[in-house]
C-alpha cells in the first residue's frame, strides 16, 4: 500500500502509483519522488558510470543510469561468460536461418547459390580428397562474434575464402585473425586469385598444411562414443561390485544363523532370512554355495 505523508491528509493509503501521483498533483503539487524525499527521506539512487542521478523508469522505480548515451553503451557492453556467448551463437544462427531474408550463406544454400569458392572447397578439397572422414567440418560455424567460412573442429582450424572483394575489408579481416589466434585457433586463408591461376597448388598447399598438424582429436561423434562406452564400463563394474557384496552378506548370514540345514523346514527359514521365494532358495544354494548345500543340507529324494 502506498501512503500520503502529509499531517494534512493523515496517512491516507492509495491502491496504486497512479491514484497516489493524481493526489499528489493536485492537492500538494508534488511528484511521488519529492513526497518521499520530503517525508521519508527517500534517496534517488546514482548511475553507475558517472555522479548523476539515475534517470527515473515509473514512481519510485530508476533505471541503473542516468539515461546519456555514453553510459546506456557503457552498460551496453557487458562481458558475456562462455555459457551465455553460446547462447548468444545458437540465437543468432536461428535468428538468420529462418527470419533474415538478406543475402547470408544460409539464404544462398537454400536458393542453391553458394558462391563458387564455397562450391569449389567443398567439391574438390573435402569431398576428393575424403577429409570428413578424418576431420570434423562444419561450414558457417557461429563463434562469438564471427562466423567462420569452414571450421576443422578437431583441430581448431578456421578456412577462410576470401573472395573479389577482400581488399575492402582486409583491416577487419586481420582482426578476426588476432581473435580467432587468441582463442587458441589456427587460420588458413585461401584467395580467390590463387583458386583461379593456381587451383592445384592450392589444393596442394592447404593438403599439406593438414598433414603437418599433429594434434588431432577424434572427431565429436566419436568422443561422445567413447565417453558413453566408458560410462556404461564403470556401471557396469559398480553393478558387479554391489552384487557381489549382496551375495557374501548371505552367506554369511547363511553361515551365522541358527538353522539346522540337516532336517526338514530349512527352505522356510532360510527364505526369510534371505527375503527370497522358497522356490528360489534351493537355485541360488546350488549356485553360490554348492558345496555346503551338498554336504549339510537336507534334501527330499522323490521315488
Amino acid at each position: 500500500m502506498l501512503c500520503c505523508y502529509d499531517p494534512k491528509c493523515g496517512l491516507r493509503n492509495f491502491n496504486n502509483i497512479r491514484n497516489l501521483s493524481i493526489h499528489l498533483k493536485l492537492f500538494h503539487n508534488e511528484t511521488i519522488v519529492a513526497h518521499y524525499q520530503k517525508h521519508c527521506a527517500f534517496k534517488i539512487p546514482i548511475c553507475k558510470f558517472c555522479d548523476k542521478e539515475a534517470k527515473n523508469k515509473k514512481g519510485l522505480i530508476f533505471y541503473k543510469t542516468c539515461g546519456s548515451k555514453i553510459c546506456v553503451n557503457l552498460a551496453k557492453k557487458r562481458k558475456h561468460t562462455e555459457e551465455t556467448k553460446e547462447k548468444i551463437r545458437k540465437k543468432v544462427c536461428e535468428y538468420i536461418k529462418n527470419k533474415c531474408n538478406g543475402e547470408t550463406p544460409w539464404s544462398r544454400k537454400r536458393k542453391g547459390q553458394a558462391s563458387y569458392l564455397e562450391n569449389w572447397f567443398r567439391d574438390k578439397v573435402i569431398l576428393k580428397n575424403e577429409l570428413q572422414m578424418k576431420y570434423d567440418i562444419i561450414s558457417e560455424y557461429p563463434f562469438y562474434p564471427y562466423f567462420l567460412d569452414f571450421a576443422f573442429l578437431n583441430i581448431h582450424l578456421a578456412v577462410e575464402l576470401d573472395g573479389t572483394q577482400h581488399k575492402k575489408s582486409i583491416e577487419r579481416d586481420n582482426k578476426r585473425n588476432e581473435f580467432l589466434i587468441k582463442n587458441n585457433w589456427l587460420v588458413y586463408r585461401i584467395p580467390w586469385e590463387k583458386v583461379k591461376y593456381e587451383e592445384e597448388a592450392s589444393i596442394f598447399e592447404f593438403i599439406t598444411f593438414l598433414k603437418n598438424i599433429n594434434n588431432v582429436e577424434p572427431k565429436i561423434y566419436e568422443q561422445k562414443i567413447i565417453r558413453l562406452r566408458e560410462v556404461k564400463i564403470i556401471e557396469q563394474n559398480l553393478k558387479k561390485e554391489k552384487k557381489n557384496n549382496e551375495i557374501e552378506r548371505l552367506k554369511n548370514l547363511i553361515l551365522n544363523s541358527d538353522i539346522d540345514f540337516s532336517k526338514f523346514g530349512w527352505v522356510k527359514k532360510a527364505s526369510i532370512l534371505l527375503k527370497k521365494r522358497p522356490q528360489k532358495i534351493k537355485f541360488w544354494m546350488t549356485k553360490h554355495m554348492h558345496n555346503f548345500y551338498e554336504i549339510k543340507c537336507k534334501k527330499r529324494i522323490y521315488h
